[in-house]
């Protein structure tokens, strides 16, 4: 049923088309230390985005336990908190944990910030709410109340 392309009678320069017939196309030599210039700008892309993303996780990670330790919610509802939050206010994600873990060590959080963080945390532990997701981890009525927008002292 399904065969590698010399099985399928792709001869040198003869691409198999994955129908068992074969096309005319012969790809590109590419020297060894070469790359195109496409891919070699998507691999540096793509190489920034996760040496970013790997500067910017611990303070995430962090935020993220401030969250599940002050309000008992679960890594996902703290995660979706973080995103809601984020969105609402225009801060990029990191930056907001950046904010919520220096609130803990006594820096004031905006009032922007504590009220967008407040209403998410409120939405998400609201069973009535369309966002609300119930986890086998933590039922409903083991959470605390949701809090209101002037008690959010991290």
């Amino acid at each position: 049923l399904f065969a590698y392309a010399d099985d399928a009678g792709a001869g040198p320069g003869m691409a198999a088309n994955g129908q068992g017939t074969r096309t005319g196309i012969t790809p590109n030599p590419v020297e060894e230390d070469e790359l195109p210039a496409e891919v070699e700008e998507k691999l540096r892309t793509e190489i920034g985005q996760l040496k970013r993303a790997m500067q910017t996780r611990p303070v995430i990670d962090l935020a993220r336990g401030v969250l599940m330790a002050s309000f008992s919610l679960n890594s996902e509802d703290a995660w979706s908190v973080l995103v809601e939050a984020s969105q609402c206010t225009n801060i990029k994600l990191h930056h907001l944990a950046q904010e919520l873990v220096g609130a803990v060590n006594g820096a004031p959080l905006p009032d922007r910030v504590r009220q967008q963080v407040s209403a998410a945390v409120t939405e998400t532990l609201n069973p009535l709410s369309p966002n609300h997701r119930r986890h086998d981890r933590t039922s409903p009525t083991s959470r605390p109340a949701p809090p209101d927008s002037d008690s959010l002292a991290l």
